[in-house]
């Protein structure tokens, strides 16, 4: 057997051996298990691969991608298991297609910078989505803000980052209008791309 240090070498190694790795009598739900204990012990590398997004984005990257979903909260497990009720024979094979489309698809990004005019609509403006814990502590406002989009999906990133580059605070939307629009009502239409 080869030897895999990602995900997606062992899912390719997976989809030929499900019960070498998955037990005999394996059911889709027994992947899940396994996916999510991999995905909890590995380190961030063992994520990716090399031309292919973090495996991190699936789930978020399937609600864009399918035409019908079934509930934002589910995760790819949730979305293949009602795509396929009581079959897990097709929900191998659905979530081995989908996770090849996924592989092959490019990610893009854009950034912009959070300039003073930006800076202080977000302080005055009425979104405080950067009010701390502590509700004395000054807001927090980004330095940088980073769209991502992967390719075969509708679904955005979007990550808050601080003047260091690293992300305090990041979410998702599944419509590209939904983006602009919490940006404009927390920035004021201030923000200028990189």
């Amino acid at each position: 057997m080869k030897e895999c240090n990602n995900i997606y070498c062992i899912f390719d190694q997976l989809e030929k051996r499900k019960a070498m790795f998955l037990g005999n009598g394996c059911t889709f739900q027994s992947l899940e298990s396994f996916v999510t204990g991999y995905q909890l012990a590995a380190n961030e590398p063992q994520l990716e691969q090399p031309g292919s997004p973090n495996f991190g984005y699936f789930s978020t990257w399937l609600l864009g991608h399918i035409d019908e979903n079934y509930g934002l909260a589910g995760g790819w497990f949730w979305q293949i298991s009602n795509r396929n009720l009581n079959d897990d024979i097709k929900a191998f094979d659905d979530f081995f297609y989908l996770l090849r489309v996924f592989k092959i698809s490019v990610i893009s990004t854009k950034s912009a910078i959070v300039n003073s005019q930006a800076h202080n609509f977000s302080i005055d403006g009425p979104v405080k989505r950067f009010t701390g814990e502590n509700l004395d502590e000054p807001l927090k406002v980004p330095h940088t803000i980073r769209w991502i989009n992967i390719a075969n999906s509708s679904t955005t990133w979007i990550e808050f980052l601080d003047e260091n580059n690293k992300v305090f605070n990041e979410s998702w939307y599944l419509d590209p209008e939904e983006v602009n629009d919490a940006l404009e009502k927390e920035f004021g239409g201030y923000l200028r791309l990189l």
